[in-house]
């Protein structure tokens, strides 16, 4: 039984080492775009920064902090194609418009969800200003260190402590005359 396992462990090693051999070693420009230092991720980052400036604090909500990457990365592509056009190199210019426009709408719906974020924030804040600051309702407990916030139990008027009456169907059920 130990040589099967041994054997086995032989054969997983030796395609791991074949596997190894064969991955080709990456150029120089591979890497500076895998690890972000080519000139496009450079360029991406600097829009990503302008964009959360413009922005503000509600860039840290991850749905818009996606939609501001998107926008950077299209607006940096179309910057790109802009610049192979008017360098003189033949390119599609149908494909240029449509990619300037996708990145304009891009950045007009990174605003909106901005917008729409922000009133949201806004509309949570003047709810919690709203009850935090509310006269306190009569015939409600509203103390936060009350049995009923902490989970305990409450006494129901004409039935007794509520954990120990019977359940509604159950007295449904009983007759009057019973």
């Amino acid at each position: 039984m130990p040589q099967a396992n041994t054997s086995n462990r032989a054969m997983i090693d030796a395609r791991s080492r074949k596997r190894r051999g064969t991955a080709k070693p990456r150029s120089r420009v591979e890497k500076h775009r895998f690890d972000g230092r080519s000139r496009e991720a450079v360029r991406i980052r600097q829009l990503e920064t302008q964009y959360r400036a413009e922005i503000g604090e509600v860039a840290a909500n991850p749905a818009v902090m996606q939609a501001i990457r998107r926008a950077a990365e299209l607006t940096m592509f179309s910057e790109k194609q802009r610049a192979t056009m008017i360098r003189g190199e033949p390119i599609n210019l149908s494909d240029l418009l449509r990619l300037e426009g996708v990145a304009k709408r891009a950045i007009g719906s990174m605003r909106e969800l901005a917008a729409q974020v922000r009133a949201e924030q806004l509309r949570q804040t003047i709810h919690l200003a709203r009850f935090r600051f509310a006269p306190p309702v009569e015939g409600r407990n509203t103390r936060p260190d009350a049995p009923e916030a902490a989970g305990g139990r409450q006494i129901a008027p004409n039935r007794g402590v509520a954990s120990e009456r019977t359940p509604l169907s159950v007295e449904r059920n009983r007759s009057p005359r019973g």
